[in-house]
């Protein structure tokens, strides 16, 4: 298949870096390899490139690089350091292509950026790629599952899918890193699982369930949307005993608690329900017809703004997060922070949209005893719920947007006070000025 006019592109422009997220982390230039021998700057790379094309400030790189090493020794990095890190980059691309240097230009504000655009990098280019392919579903079934595909095969060739491959490969395993690989896992599932949902009806069902059984068998708690693609699977090959083994063995996995998902399919096999059939079978041949699969209703929604969501929920996540830090930090400097409208808004809709959690309660403990150190957790928490619900993420989207517009005002943000220094002025009762703690700390 040819690839559609204004498709996103599969690999770089030659004579291009191509940057490696998905693996280990670095650059090649044919056969010149780019991977910064110190480890934090490795590191930093890998944080650059994950924002490519947008601006990550100083405090964010000691933050996730330093502190997280050294805990409250890591705050006292110079920018020095810092600088000397970036540098070393800059000289590992020099290397290469001495106009690749220009990638990286020097901090301006206390900000630092990588300019490579996304067809150099292998996660943004699967990105862009899946955008596409999403946006073909019930148009041209065919065509999404082709660019599926693509997508996956920026990742490399992983049989046994995410789950033991070295993403972010070659960095410590600190919290940014680690918290990264569990995004990007969930990332590959919502390329791979609609894809094979897709193939179920457009390639032959044998080569779809070899591939659904080495998926299964390459984890030990496989979940349970892929347990009931395989499910469905095995029942649309005649295996209809087996398919329910399967159900019954992942329940015994999960103490009895197989998911929704396999239930649901469970039921339909058991009543033999048409809706396990495909809207379309590939024909014997097994070439895979054009326009086949979902009604127009079901096709995906476009992207907001030409951006995939993941990459749009941690940007807010990062201003919720940026917010939710700043008041931990003067509470814990014996400072009252009085949010502006916008900043306290956001607070109340992240503490509402996370009350249920027990994860996102122990995300917002740790950051109330250790901003710098819970940041990355809080963060990763917020982004998972926000991928997992669409209305929680359009409200946050429409407080970071208003708190954007109010930063731009003297007190936008709000207001921090020095209780020693107006001491012998006012008495500040807490009942009356406080922070938003979220029901982990006292007032």
């Amino acid at each position: 298949m040819n690839a559609e006019d204004g498709a996103p592109p599969v690999t770089p422009v030659p004579g291009e870096i191509a940057f490696t997220l998905l693996g280990r982390v670095g650059g090649r230039l044919g056969d010149r390899v780019i991977e910064p021998d110190e480890p934090r700057a490795r590191l930093i790379l890998a944080i650059l490139l994950w924002h490519a094309e947008r601006p990550v400030q100083r405090d964010y790189l000691r933050q996730n690089v330093w502190t997280s090493v050294l805990g409250e020794a890591g705050k006292l990095e110079d920018n020095k350091k810092i600088g000397d890190h970036i540098g070393r980059i800059r000289n590992e691309l020099a290397k290469v292509d001495p106009e690749a240097g220009k990638l990286l230009p020097r901090a301006s504000q206390g900000v630092y950026r990588i300019n490579a655009p996304a067809r150099q990098i292998d996660l943004l280019r699967s990105r862009a790629l899946g955008r596409h392919a999403s946006s073909l579903r019930g148009k041209d079934d065919a065509g999404a599952v082709y660019y599926y595909r693509r997508a996956l095969d920026q990742w490399g060739e992983l049989p046994d899918g995410p789950w033991t491959a070295e993403l972010l490969g070659g960095l410590m395993p600190l919290p940014w890193v680690e918290n990264k690989r569990a995004q990007l896992i969930g990332e590959y599932e919502e390329l791979l699982f609609p894809c094979v949902e897709l193939e179920l009806g457009l390639r032959p069902i044998g080569e779809v369930l070899s591939g659904l059984r080495g998926l299964a068998a390459g984890t030990d708690r496989p979940k349970d949307r892929l347990i009931g693609l395989l499910m469905r699977a095995l029942y649309l090959a005649g295996e209809r005993a087996e398919a329910l083994e399967v159900f019954e063995r992942h329940g015994e996995r999960n103490s009895g608690r197989p998911g929704a998902e396999s239930t649901r399919i469970a039921r339909r096999i058991r009543d033999d329900d048409p809706a396990l059939l495909p809207q379309s079978f590939p024909p014997p041949d097994g070439t895979i017809p054009l326009g086949a699969g979902m009604s127009e209703n079901e096709s995906a929604e476009e992207p907001r703004n030409g951006r995939d969501s993941a990459q749009e929920a941690e940007e807010i996540g990062e201003a919720a997060v940026a917010v939710i830090v700043e008041t931990a930090r003067c509470r814990l400097g014996n400072d009252y922070y009085l949010p502006g409208p916008a900043a306290r808004a956001l607070m109340e809709a992240v503490e509402s949209g996370l009350r249920n959690s027990s994860e996102a309660a122990m995300a917002l403990a740790a950051v109330q005893r250790d901003p710098e150190r819970g940041a990355a957790a809080l963060h990763t928490v917020l982004v998972a719920r926000m991928l997992a619900d669409a209305g929680f993420m359009a409200t946050l989207r429409e407080h970071t947007e208003r708190l954007a517009d109010e930063t731009s005002s003297r007190h936008g943000r709000g207001v921090v006070i020095n209780s020693r220094k107006i001491d012998n002025v006012v008495t500040i009762q807490a009942k009356r000025v406080g922070t938003l703690n979220f029901g982990v700390s006292d007032s």
